[in-house]
Order: C-alpha cells, then sequence, then structure tokens
C-alpha cells in the first residue's frame, strides 16, 4: 500500500494484494486419482481524496479483483490426451476416462475433474462527507460490475459404469442371479452398463449494480442522535456474455402446437431469438429507507433503535453451471 499527498488539499493512494492458496492430496501409488483445487486472486485498490473546504470531503474509490480457480483430477490427467493414447473414439482428449464398477467399494478410477473459473469484479464508489453544524451528512454513489466465467470439461472425455449384469449368470432360478456378477470383470470384457459424455460448458454470466445514497447523522441533542437515510438500487438482471440463455415463455404463441400458448424462446438476435439479453426485466423500485435513534441514558449506556428496508441483489447460483 502506498499514499501520497498532493498539497495539503489532496491525497492519492493505492494498494495490491495477492493470494495464492493451493489444496491438494495425492494417493499413493494412485497418481489417476488425486485432486487438486488452487486458486490465485488479485486486488488492485485506487483512492483520491479531496478536500473541498475544512468541513467538505470528497473520497473516491475504484476497485479490480479476479481470482482464478482450477479444479483437477489426477496428476498428469488433465490435457494428457489420455483417450487418443488409449484408443478412445468419440469424446474430447480432455482427461483420464472415468471408469467405474462395483469393486472395490464401488470405486472409480479416476475422479475426472477439469473445471476453470475465471471472476472479475469492477467496482466504483465516491462518497461526500459535509459537516454542517449538528448534521453529519453524506451522499454518495456506487457501481459494481461483476463478471463469472466458467469453463467446465468434465466428464467430456466420457464416464463409463461396469456393473454386475454384463457378468451374471443366466440361470433365473439361481438365488441373486441378477446380481451375481462381477463388475471388475465386466470391465475386462469391457461390457459397460452405461457411458456418458458430457458437453464443454464455456458461459459468462454478468452482473451490474448501481446505487445512490444519502444520510444525515443528525446530533437532535447531546444525548440523542438521529441516523436518517436513503438508498437507491438498480441491479440488474443475470445475463450471458454471449446471450446463452433460453426458457419457456408460457404466453407466446407455440406454431408446433397449433398456436396454443408456451413456446421455448432463445435470447440474443437474430432469426428466432428474443432480440433481449436477458430473460428478466430490470427492477427499478429498490427504494430503501433507513431511520435509527441512539440515545445516552448514562455514560455507560446506550439505547439504539433502527428501522430500514433492504435488498438482496441477484447473484449467480452454485458454480454457475445451469
Amino acid at each position: 500500500r502506498i499514499g501520497q499527498n498532493i498539497g495539503e488539499m489532496q491525497k492519492i493512494s493505492a494498494s495490491y494484494d495477492y493470494d495464492w492458496r493451493p489444496t491438494g492430496y495425492v494417493v499413493n501409488g494412485y497418481p489417476l486419482d488425486s485432486s487438486s483445487t488452487n486458486q490465485r486472486t488479485h486486488y488492485v485498490r485506487l483512492g483520491y481524496d479531496y478536500i473541498l473546504r475544512p468541513n467538505l470531503l470528497n473520497h473516491f474509490n475504484a476497485g479490480f479483483s479476479r481470482r482464478y480457480r482450477e479444479e483437477f483430477s489426477g496428476i498428469g490427467s488433465y490435457g494428457g490426451n489420455w483417450p487418443s493414447k488409449l484408443g478412445l473414439k468419440g469424446v474430447a482428449d480432455t482427461t483420464f476416462p472415468k471408469i467405474e464398477y462395483n469393486y472395490p467399494d464401488e470405486g472409480a478410477m479416476p475422479s475426472d475433474g477439469a473445471n476453470q473459473f475465471y471472476d472479475n469484479t469492477y467496482q466504483y464508489n465516491d462518497t461526500v462527507s459535509w459537516q454542517h453544524g449538528r448534521h453529519s451528512l453524506k451522499f454518495g454513489a456506487e457501481t459494481r460490475l461483476q463478471q463469472f466465467n466458467i469453463h467446465i470439461e468434465t466428464g467430456t472425455s466420457g464416464e463409463f459404469a461396469f456393473g454386475t449384469g454384463p457378468t451374471s449368470t443366466s440361470d433365473e432360478t439361481a438365488s441373486g442371479y441378477s446380481n451375481s456378477g462381477f463388475g471388475y470383470a465386466s470391465f475386462y470384457l469391457g461390457a459397460a452398463t452405461s457411458a456418458t459424455i458430457k458437453l464443454s460448458e464455456v458461459l459468462g454470466w454478468r452482473v451490474k449494480y448501481y446505487a445512490g445514497f444519502v444520510q444525515d447523522d443528525w446530533k437532535i441533542t447531546p444525548k440523542l442522535t438521529a441516523n436518517l437515510g436513503f438508498r437507491y438500487e438498480i441491479p440488474t438482471p443475470v445475463t450471458e456474455a454471449s446471450s446463452k440463455q433460453s426458457f419457456v415463455d408460457t404466453t407466446l404463441a407455440n406454431s408446433g402446437a397449433g398456436g396454443l400458448p408456451g413456446a421455448y424462446v432463445f435470447m440474443g438476435t437474430g432469426t428466432g431469438r428474443t432480440g433481449h439479453h436477458g430473460s428478466q426485466d430490470t427492477f427499478h423500485n429498490s427504494y430503501g429507507p433507513r431511520i435509527g435513534l441512539a440515545y445516552q441514558v448514562n455514560p455507560g449506556t446506550v439505547v439504539r433503535a433502527g428501522y430500514g428496508i433492504y435488498y438482496q441483489n441477484l447473484k449467480v447460483g452454485g458454480y454457475g453451471e445451469d
């Protein structure tokens, strides 16, 4: 962190922080069954203070943070082109394919995690503080621009399950005949019970937030202080950077169902799209009054009361896969 005074009325400051958190485990003798979850975060902040008058101060902040998180499984699994080396066709060369069987202990070799997350946050806020008689007033505005970018490739190299069925006895009179087989033996025969191939997800979620506020700490008497404030917020709906969103519009006529209401619509511009980037309208009624009172009963006791209306901002749920 550094700071520099510019004369007697102005000051600039800046700070930078770097956080590196490597996390993982290794199973001795099973390199493909290991896991790593590494995270790097950068924080940058700039500040500017300007004293307009002895009782009037303007404070401006600009901040940026970037978090990169990777969730990989298997030492040498990710990027090792294992499907091609194994001669496996029709899947992506992301990781070693996941193989599941019912022995031992419902085993799976290996875990095939291959996910990356890139989060960016830009934040700007400006506050004017004015000391006027018994009033301590503050006026300000805030902007937050958030990006949640994901690249999920888990399962894109295939997930194959080998159950007891292919190696079970065909004698239906035998006790437990349908589960008499051995999943490990089914694996050696190449007789898979089920297989799944997942598609890669590359999404860029966007959220914006704007707000303005006014606040007055009014010292009515030496013992009684009133805290009066009002905040107005505009949180925008969650959108995707390339408009990769769709939903069912229950009011839209479906040409494929004889004009009955209810049709699938897609965001974005172009043929067959809505022309919008989000599936929700922006809410413009986030009015937040704040009222508080503080009364000093005696030098060691203060009684406080308050009332306010607050709003929860829209956020991306989970890890943003859906």
